[in-house]
């Protein structure tokens, strides 16, 4: 009946922050690095929507269904 999106920053490999290294040397570390972890970070995201109890700050989410996630990149991919 409707998506839940999530939008997970991705601290150290902004736009901002890959411009602010003084070298391509740099930001190809830095992506490198990057690289290996932007699955755990969306795995991690998706467990805390799967797994997520009420607070009281907040309702809580609707029942989802762990059989249908999809992802999408943006840049980066």
């Amino acid at each position: 009946a409707g998506f839940v999106v999530a939008a997970p920053d991705h601290v150290g490999n902004t736009f901002p922050e890959m411009l602010a290294l003084e070298s391509d040397e740099a930001r190809l570390a830095v992506h490198r690095e990057i690289r290996r972890h932007r699955p755990i970070d969306l795995h991690a995201v998706v467990r805390g929507l799967l797994d997520a109890p009420a607070a009281p700050a907040r309702p809580a989410l609707p029942q989802l269904d762990a059989t249908r996630v999809g992802s999408l990149g943006h840049s980066f991919g």
